[in-house]
């Protein structure tokens, strides 16, 4: 009988690679400039983040269970629990896990990065239709936003 936590770390690394793709695919998207299907992709990455919630609930039930920690190291300390030939497959589905995850905060972080620059982009231009002058920084140094006084508008020109 393969140990309870086969299926638990099968199932995580199978949703975190369809993470992963659909990170990728959002940047992508991000670069295409397509809305309609940076929408879908959120609905896509919010279903696959609640189940690698309750995937990831599972495992450290499994890990109170054996009374080990919750974290890695108690994962690990799972796997040393385990015969030679249940501990392989255990062992290459942690390493593809810890890859999977590496990977979706790297993509994640730079999909970031692109949506912060596109939202100053968009503050610039906004401040510019204004009539302000375009702000880097969202507060003074007196705590204020900035341009926070009467400006001329575009529309008043």
């Amino acid at each position: 009988m393969p140990p309870p936590m086969l299926p638990v770390l099968q199932d995580i690394a199978a949703y975190l690679d369809e993470l992963r793709q659909a990170l990728v695919a959002e940047y992508e998207a991000l670069s295409a400039d397509d809305t309609a299907r940076l929408a879908n992709l959120a609905v896509v990455k919010q279903r696959l983040s609640d189940i690698l919630g309750d995937l990831d609930r599972e495992r450290s039930d499994l890990l109170r269970e054996a009374g080990l920690d919750l974290d890695r190291t108690g994962v690990l300390a799972y796997l040393d629990r385990q015969s030679a030939s249940e501990r392989a497959p255990l062992d290459a589905l942690w390493q593809r896990i810890e890859t999977l995850t590496r990977d979706c905060r790297r993509l994640n972080r730079i999909n970031g990065i692109v949506i912060e620059k596109r939202r100053r982009r968009t503050l610039q231009a906004l401040h510019i239709l204004q009539g302000q002058a375009p702000a880097d920084d969202l507060y003074t140094a007196h705590g204020t936003p900035p341009g926070n006084g009467p400006g001329n508008t575009l529309a008043k020109a």
